[in-house]
């Protein structure tokens, strides 16, 4: 069977640096098709005449991400995992994510003992779920 890509995609301030130790995890377990996206001024170019104000990233991001999402929704994936750390303060309620994974019909998977960078602070575990998840449609 032929290997997907993956493609993790970060937030700002932070840069794909963020992922190294996860990338690191997968690549120990054979997974090596992976592409980490990053946003204009953390880690990649910007474009020309681009300010990086919170405004703009803010005007830039919200209509894109509002479409992705409806497009997303409306496709009804099949193989989707929504990954929940228990100590994010900054993804919302556990609740509220719960009611959007539900919303496009996918799995949950907790990291306890971990927060919005559960990447970093629990690699090995995180690789191991994502793992899983991919081997679960794979087969």
């Amino acid at each position: 069977m032929v290997e997907s890509t993956k493609v993790f995609v970060h937030g700002n301030p932070e840069t794909s640096a963020i992922w190294s130790l996860l990338v690191n995890e997968l690549h120990k377990n054979g997974i090596n098709k992976i592409i980490l996206l990053t946003p204009p001024g953390f880690g990649a170019p910007t474009p020309k005449g681009w300010s990086a104000t919170v405004r703009e990233y803010r005007d830039a991001a919200q209509p894109a991400m509002t479409k992705l999402g409806e497009r997303f929704a409306a496709a009804s994936p099949q193989n989707g995992l929504a990954i929940i750390a228990a100590n994010d303060q900054f993804a919302g309620s556990a609740e509220n994510q719960q009611q959007v994974a539900a919303g496009v019909n996918a799995k949950v998977a907790n990291i306890p003992d971990a927060g919005h960078w559960w990447m970093i602070e629990r690699p090995a575990l995180a690789a191991s779920i994502l793992i899983e998840h991919w081997k679960s449609f794979n087969n």
